[in-house]
């Protein structure tokens, strides 16, 4: 019962908007919220181990407040199963590391178009990665 309640949430075209709406606004809040972080953290754009030590707590924040979420939820504390990791580790770090490595270092030594247009070619990557990894 609580299940064909959920989807009928999502399933709501006002839902449903909402929440891209919110998606644009996270993404379109990125860059913006990295270089503010820089400048608030005073990071300089040469300083390549600090931008990598800031992307790692932005991430680490971020999956903490997934598995938050997750557990308020189900009602119960939510961890990953011990198997999963054999399949994420890899997708995680080719994904993750990889991408935000350049992303990072990126951010801090280009102008705002340069980094939009690398923005949206990562997103390419990413999705061409997933494919490829996905065994469908």
């Amino acid at each position: 019962m609580q299940i064909s309640e959920k989807q009928n949430i999502l399933t709501r075209t006002w839902v449903v908007a909402a929440l891209a709406c919110v998606c644009c606004i996270l993404w379109g809040s990125a860059i913006p919220v990295i270089k503010t972080g820089y400048r608030i953290l005073s990071v300089d754009s040469a300083d390549t181990a600090s931008q990598i030590v800031f992307a790692g707590i932005r991430f680490a924040l971020a999956g903490i407040l997934v598995l938050v979420f997750a557990s308020i939820r189900e009602k119960h504390m939510v961890l990953p199963d011990g198997k999963v990791f054999r399949y994420t580790i890899p997708v995680c770090f080719a994904q993750t590391f990889v991408q935000y490595f350049f992303f990072y270092i990126g951010v801090a030594h280009t102008s705002g178009v340069k980094r939009r247009n690398y923005h949206r070619s990562w997103k390419f990557y990413r999705n061409f990665n997933g494919m490829s990894v996905s065994k469908k």
